[in-house]
């Protein structure tokens, strides 16, 4: 039977393989202490080094890589000094390039590392040493969890992530593979069709509501008469401009996209440059296909972008970013050029250029109006102006959501597509994950979201919110790790369902599975054997107010029937109220108000100074596959506020938080009587109390903001769940007694 510390050593390095870096240093930790059994001992201060170095504490793995490089065992001394030279790299750059922590230290090296150890007397006092060492630095760690504040100063923040720097696999391609067989599309097409559908009755409503609105100011002003052609029905108009949005929409977006994107042609010699299988890869299909040959346009902008829009295929056009061109190697880039033919191929690129030309100008009105308001001096006029401008921006969220199902299903789609016809799908893995990195550093570089990157972001392959956490999070977790979540989560369906864009994780492992397939080593370990079975109260708690409004309804209905009985039977008449659905919409009210309130204790929990998270715990908090949101992680975090500045931040659409562990988007309800918000702490350094939430997007409700000057604004939250539950209350009680 294996002895204690044996049992506790295995269960240890099972966590670090899990990813689930606090569990294992917490057993690792305790092990050492215990002192029992110096072979399990040495194992553990390896585990524990592999651990802190993917937490952030190089110090600490430092420290301990010192007093093992003393052993007098050659393979513990030549892993330890491996270890202190790439250490001792990460921690010089760490001011500057906080996060370019390449996974150096493989597991698989140190499991054999004590099998053949024998033990001296000098090495067990330098064991002793780095013992003492390690309680040492575990009391620091636990004394600046209760004194943060006093720490705070001293955080430096995330600049950039660069993936050469990560030590990728660089796993093989296949050379002989065959293809799954034709693809369905008739699912992906009726897709298409209904997001169409959406897409014009959502405007349809719009159209109407600002049709009728604009008549009703006409009629009270003087002098003035209501425009007759606002009267008419707006359906025929829209189908006649829906009509020429689908046949004109290359020729519309080429001159968008030239006048305000600045897309100039890009040649295939030019192409050949950087990516020669991509030019053999677009030439050979088109040529098989006897199409006449796309357009390639180039975009001057650092962040990784690529999109396709068109109608036909002779029609349609591939825009590169320069930044996608210098941060991918020539098969990553071939991989993506594969996924835009997908798009291509597969008619999706049709109903999403649609889309792309109904919403960009909108967007380009909120942008334009954003920028006007923020050269207006007088703080009433500024303030109207910039909320209409933020109005704009909501109407393009609506938009872009009719959309978001067909953004995320055609990625699946062509992920498929792309992959059989180039043959590599670590190559599609790579290229994915150094978007995501690449966005990242574009972000936090500018120090806000570029309006480019959040225009055009439905029709990119991976999504800028999806970025932000995921693409500054790797130099302190593994890809494995931090992409868990989107794997194995028993409910993160339920997150994704209105994201543009599918769970990163969940793309990363059908490319796993295509690899292991074809019999190749997959670039990423992506287990998938931690699916929970387990229901969670929690989950049902925090979707509560959905819930309620099911309730309602089913409530609604149970009162139709009684009264539609009741009216039979002659024992009453409320024929006013159940010939009227309208009081349905009563019951949801009432159901989604009940709902939230059962929901805000759970949400909202109170802090603790005691047992709050600080920035050490952050990457334990998001690598935790089972995490919810309605979790409510208390944490105590610091870094640098980012985002846009002025009106068109006024909905905190682009609010982050730039720290020694990466970007982390931020979440509050702007209230406008205030004279502070969050957003007006935009470029300096703060330290924020509030509650992380794990879900398809990562991001932190705002409880509490400090300044290092002492300034301070509290957020709240309860309060504002606790206002809408009221009136949604009232609302729904009125529409209830008067039909």
């Amino acid at each position: 039977m294996p002895s204690q510390s044996e049992s506790s050593l295995q269960a240890g390095l099972a966590a670090l393989k899990q990813g689930d870096y606090q569990k294992a240093k917490t057993i690792l930790e305790a092990l050492v202490n215990q002192g029992d059994g110096q072979s399990a001992i040495i194992q553990a201060k390896i585990g524990l080094i592999v651990t802190y170095s993917r937490i952030g504490e190089i110090e600490t793995a430092i420290a301990l890589s010192e007093a093992l490089s003393k052993s007098s065992n050659q393979k513990i001394k030549v892993w330890a000094n491996d270890s202190l030279t790439k250490l001792r790299k990460i921690k010089s750059k760490q001011d500057t390039l906080a996060g370019e922590v390449p996974e150096f230290i493989p597991l698989s090296n140190s499991e054999d590392i004590s099998e053949d150890t024998n033990i001296s007397q000098n090495q067990s006092g330098q064991l002793a040493a780095s013992q003492k060492l390690l309680q040492q630095s575990s009391q620091k760690r636990r004394y600046s969890e209760i004194n943060d504040k006093k720490n705070h100063a001293n955080s430096s923040k995330f600049t950039r992530a660069n993936s050469s720097l990560i030590e990728w696999r660089q796993a093989g391609r296949a050379k002989t593979w065959q293809r799954s067989g034709k693809t369905n599309l008739i699912p992906l097409w009726l897709l298409c069709l209904g997001t169409l559908t959406t897409l014009f009755w959502v405007a349809q409503i719009i159209l109407n509501i600002l049709m009728a609105n604009v008549n009703s100011i006409l009629v009270k002003l003087p002098f003035v008469d209501p425009l007759q052609v606002l009267y008419q029905d707006s359906f025929y108009f829209l189908v006649y401009l829906f009509t020429i949005l689908l046949v004109a929409s290359p020729w519309l977006l080429d001159l968008i996209f030239k006048k305000f994107y600045q897309t100039r042609p890009f040649s295939i010699q030019n192409l050949n440059n950087y990516s020669p299988e991509a030019v053999r890869l677009l030439q050979r299909y088109y040529k098989q296909r006897k199409w006449k040959f796309l357009k390639l346009y180039i975009i001057n902008n650092p962040a990784p972008i690529v999109f396709t829009y068109g109608n036909l295929p002779r029609n349609s056009r591939v825009v590169v970013s320069r930044g996608l061109l210098e941060q991918l190697k020539d098969d990553e880039i071939a991989t993506i050029y594969a996924l835009q033919l997908a798009h291509i191929s597969n008619r999706d690129n049709i109903v999403m250029s649609v889309l792309l030309i109904a919403t960009i100008p909108i967007y380009g009105i909120y942008k334009q109006l954003s920028q006007w308001a923020d050269h207006i001096s007088n703080k009433i006029g500024r303030s109207m102006l910039g909320i209409i401008a933020n109005i704009f921006y909501l109407t393009w969220r609506l938009l872009i959501t009719t959309g978001a199902l067909l953004s995320q299903i055609r990625l699946y789609y062509g992920d498929r597509f792309g992959t059989e016809v180039t043959g590599n799908p670590n190559g599609a893995i790579r290229a994915l994950l150094k978007v995501i990195m690449g966005i990242a550093s574009d972000i936090a570089k500018r120090e806000e979201t570029s309006w480019q990157l959040e225009s055009l972001n439905p029709s990119l392959p991976v999504g800028y919110k999806q970025s932000i956490a995921y693409g500054s999070g790797v130099p302190f977790l593994s890809w494995e790790s931090l992409l868990m979540w989107d794997c194995t989560n028993r409910y993160r369906w339920f997150f994704a369902a209105l994201g543009t864009h599918p769970m990163l994780g969940d793309r990363v492992k059908h490319l796993c599975t295509m690899a292991l397939n074809w019999h190749l080593q997959p670039e990423l370990d992506i287990n998938t054997q931690l699916v929970s079975k387990q229901y969670s109260k929690l989950f049902f708690i925090g979707v509560a107010p959905f819930l309620g409004i099911l309730f309602g309804l089913l409530i609604g209905i149970f009162l139709w029937l009684i009264w539609q009985i009741g009216f039979a039977f002659h024992l009453w008449n409320l024929k006013w109220i159940y010939d009227d659905w309208y009081f349905l919409l009563g019951c949801m009210l009432i159901g989604f108000s009940f709902g939230t309130l059962i929901r805000i204790n759970y949400l909202f929990p109170q802090i603790n100074p005691v047992t709050i998270q600080t920035n050490e715990n952050f990457s334990n908090l998001i690598a935790s596959p089972n995490a919810l949101p309605i979790d409510s992680s208390p944490l105590q975090i610091t870094g640098k506020v980012i985002g846009r500045q002025g009106t068109s931040n006024y909905l905190a659409q682009d609010l982050m938080l730039n720290t020694n562990i990466g970007l982390i988007k931020l979440h509050h309800i702007s209230w406008f009587v205030k004279a502070v918000n969050p957003q007006d702490f935009i470029g300096r350094q703060v330290t924020i109390y509030g509650w992380l939430r794990r879900g398809n997007h990562i991001y932190l409700d705002i409880n509490t903001l400090y300044t290092h000057t002492g300034q301070s604004i509290s957020i709240p939250h309860p309060m504002w769940s606790t206002i809408l539950s009221v009136m949604t209350t009232a609302f729904g009680a009125y529409i209830l007694l008067n039909g």
